[in-house]
Protein backbone atom coordinates (compact mmCIF):
# COMPACT_ATOMS: atom_id res chain seq x y z
CA UNK A 1 0.00 0.00 0.00
CA UNK A 2 2.80 2.47 0.20
CA UNK A 3 2.54 2.91 -3.66
CA UNK A 4 -0.88 4.86 -2.73
CA UNK A 5 -1.08 8.58 -1.57
CA UNK A 6 -4.41 9.47 -0.47
CA UNK A 7 -4.96 13.53 -1.35
CA UNK A 8 -6.70 13.94 1.68
CA UNK A 9 -3.59 12.44 3.68
CA UNK A 10 -0.44 14.38 2.53
CA UNK A 11 0.78 16.40 5.66
CA UNK A 12 1.29 19.99 5.17
CA UNK A 13 -0.45 20.11 2.01
CA UNK A 14 -3.90 20.29 3.18
CA UNK A 15 -6.97 18.67 0.32
CA UNK A 16 -10.35 18.85 1.76
CA UNK A 17 -12.69 17.82 -1.00
CA UNK A 18 -15.82 19.53 0.16
CA UNK A 19 -17.16 20.71 -2.26
CA UNK A 20 -16.80 24.48 -0.16
CA UNK A 21 -12.74 24.83 -0.18
CA UNK A 22 -10.60 25.52 -2.59
CA UNK A 23 -7.72 22.88 -3.22
CA UNK A 24 -6.38 24.04 -6.11
CA UNK A 25 -2.54 24.84 -4.40
CA UNK A 26 -2.34 21.90 -2.73
CA UNK A 27 -3.64 19.49 -5.20
CA UNK A 28 -0.95 20.88 -7.87
CA UNK A 29 1.69 20.80 -5.28
CA UNK A 30 1.31 17.00 -4.40
CA UNK A 31 0.73 15.87 -7.76
CA UNK A 32 4.09 17.78 -8.68
CA UNK A 33 5.85 15.75 -5.62
CA UNK A 34 4.45 12.32 -6.41
CA UNK A 35 4.77 12.46 -10.47
CA UNK A 36 6.46 9.12 -11.06
CA UNK A 37 6.55 7.26 -7.58
CA UNK A 38 3.09 7.02 -6.57
CA UNK A 39 -0.62 6.73 -7.20
CA UNK A 40 -2.50 9.42 -6.09
CA UNK A 41 -5.52 8.47 -4.55
CA UNK A 42 -8.97 10.78 -4.29
CA UNK A 43 -11.34 9.69 -2.46
CA UNK A 44 -15.27 10.67 -2.37
CA UNK A 45 -15.66 14.24 -2.30
CA UNK A 46 -15.74 17.98 -4.61
CA UNK A 47 -12.09 19.04 -4.68
CA UNK A 48 -12.63 22.65 -5.89
CA UNK A 49 -10.64 24.55 -7.82
CA UNK A 50 -9.91 28.17 -9.29
CA UNK A 51 -7.13 27.77 -11.19
CA UNK A 52 -5.25 25.15 -13.62
CA UNK A 53 -5.10 21.81 -11.87
CA UNK A 54 -1.46 20.66 -13.80
CA UNK A 55 -0.78 16.64 -14.22
CA UNK A 56 2.48 16.32 -14.99
CA UNK A 57 4.17 13.03 -17.17
CA UNK A 58 4.67 10.25 -15.14
CA UNK A 59 1.04 10.98 -13.00
CA UNK A 60 -1.09 8.21 -12.05
CA UNK A 61 -4.63 9.19 -10.47
CA UNK A 62 -7.12 6.99 -9.03
CA UNK A 63 -10.83 8.55 -8.07
CA UNK A 64 -13.68 6.63 -5.75
CA UNK A 65 -16.89 6.35 -7.08
CA UNK A 66 -18.05 10.49 -7.39
CA UNK A 67 -14.78 11.64 -6.91
CA UNK A 68 -14.64 15.12 -8.57
CA UNK A 69 -12.84 17.70 -9.81
CA UNK A 70 -15.14 21.19 -10.07
CA UNK A 71 -13.93 24.62 -11.59
CA UNK A 72 -14.88 27.98 -9.77
CA UNK A 73 -14.62 31.04 -10.16
CA UNK A 74 -13.76 33.66 -12.28
CA UNK A 75 -10.51 32.62 -14.18
CA UNK A 76 -12.69 30.37 -15.97
CA UNK A 77 -15.60 32.90 -16.94
CA UNK A 78 -14.16 35.01 -20.21
CA UNK A 79 -15.12 32.69 -23.10
CA UNK A 80 -12.61 34.66 -25.22
CA UNK A 81 -9.53 33.51 -23.45
CA UNK A 82 -10.73 30.09 -22.32
CA UNK A 83 -8.65 28.04 -19.13
CA UNK A 84 -8.30 24.64 -18.83
CA UNK A 85 -9.24 23.56 -15.39
CA UNK A 86 -6.55 20.32 -15.56
CA UNK A 87 -4.12 20.25 -17.79
CA UNK A 88 -2.07 16.76 -18.95
CA UNK A 89 1.54 17.79 -19.37
CA UNK A 90 3.39 20.50 -20.83
CA UNK A 91 4.51 20.53 -25.19
CA UNK A 92 7.19 18.55 -25.44
CA UNK A 93 6.58 16.05 -22.61
CA UNK A 94 7.00 12.57 -23.22
CA UNK A 95 5.59 10.06 -21.38
CA UNK A 96 2.04 8.98 -19.78
CA UNK A 97 -0.19 10.11 -17.47
CA UNK A 98 -3.00 7.77 -16.48
CA UNK A 99 -6.66 9.54 -14.55
CA UNK A 100 -9.22 6.92 -13.79
CA UNK A 101 -12.48 7.32 -11.95
CA UNK A 102 -12.85 10.75 -11.84
CA UNK A 103 -15.27 12.95 -12.78
CA UNK A 104 -14.38 16.65 -14.13
CA UNK A 105 -17.67 19.32 -13.84
CA UNK A 106 -17.73 23.18 -13.38
CA UNK A 107 -19.66 24.35 -9.98
CA UNK A 108 -21.49 27.40 -12.09
CA UNK A 109 -21.75 28.43 -15.80
CA UNK A 110 -18.39 29.16 -16.82
CA UNK A 111 -18.31 29.49 -20.53
CA UNK A 112 -14.63 29.86 -20.06
CA UNK A 113 -13.33 26.50 -18.60
CA UNK A 114 -11.94 24.22 -20.92
CA UNK A 115 -12.95 20.63 -18.67
CA UNK A 116 -10.12 18.66 -19.74
CA UNK A 117 -6.76 19.63 -22.39
CA UNK A 118 -5.80 16.47 -23.70
CA UNK A 119 -1.65 15.22 -23.33
CA UNK A 120 0.72 17.44 -24.76
CA UNK A 121 2.84 14.54 -24.86
CA UNK A 122 5.07 13.82 -27.84
CA UNK A 123 7.12 10.70 -28.91
CA UNK A 124 9.44 10.14 -31.87
CA UNK A 125 6.92 7.23 -32.55
CA UNK A 126 3.92 6.61 -33.37
CA UNK A 127 1.55 6.79 -30.27
CA UNK A 128 -1.33 5.87 -29.10
CA UNK A 129 -4.31 8.63 -27.34
CA UNK A 130 -7.29 6.50 -25.60
CA UNK A 131 -9.96 8.18 -23.73
CA UNK A 132 -12.04 6.40 -21.54
CA UNK A 133 -15.64 7.60 -20.77
CA UNK A 134 -14.22 11.42 -21.11
CA UNK A 135 -17.80 13.00 -20.59
CA UNK A 136 -18.56 16.37 -19.92
CA UNK A 137 -21.93 17.76 -17.71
Amino acid sequence: MDQFINIKSVSGFPVFGDGVTDDTANINSILSTYANCKIIFFPQGTYLVTNTIFVPAGSRIVGEAWSAISAVGGNFYNPTSPVPMVRVGNAGDVGVAQISDMLFTVADVLQGCILVRPPLFLHSSPTKLTHHSLKST
